[in-house]
C-alpha cells in the first residue's frame, strides 16, 4: 500500500497531480492533494471504489454534470444533491470541503 492508501497502483507525476491507475483495469484517475485530503477526479463510468478510500473526495462526471462524492468508512458514499455545471466549480467545491475536513 502506498502513502495515499491505494493498493497495487502505479504513479506518474504530472504537474500538480498524480495520475493513478491499476495495471489490471488500465483506468486512470487524477488525484489532487488538498489539505491532506485526496480529491480524485474520475472519468465517466470509472468506479469510485476502484480509486478512492475513506476520507477521499471523488469528482465524477455524467450526463447531468460534475458530482462531488464523499467516501466514508466501509465504502459509504455521500454526495451533494445537485451536480455542478463545470469541472472548475466542482473542483473549487471539493477544495472548500477539504478545507473543513469534509
Amino acid at each position: 500500500m502506498n502513502e495515499g492508501g491505494h493498493a497495487d497502483v502505479f504513479r506518474h507525476w504530472c504537474g500538480a497531480a498524480y495520475i493513478l491507475g491499476t495495471e489490471e483495469e488500465k483506468l486512470m484517475a487524477t488525484v489532487l492533494r488538498h489539505r491532506k485530503v485526496n480529491i480524485v477526479v474520475l472519468e465517466q463510468d470509472e468506479p469510485i471504489a476502484g480509486h478512492c478510500r475513506d476520507g477521499d473526495i471523488a469528482i465524477v462526471v455524467d450526463g447531468e454534470g460534475w458530482w462531488i462524492k464523499f467516501v466514508g468508512a466501509d465504502g459509504h458514499i455521500d454526495c451533494y444533491g445537485d451536480p455542478y455545471p463545470s469541472y472548475n466549480e466542482a473542483l473549487w467545491s471539493a477544495k472548500a470541503a477539504a478545507e473543513f475536513g469534509t
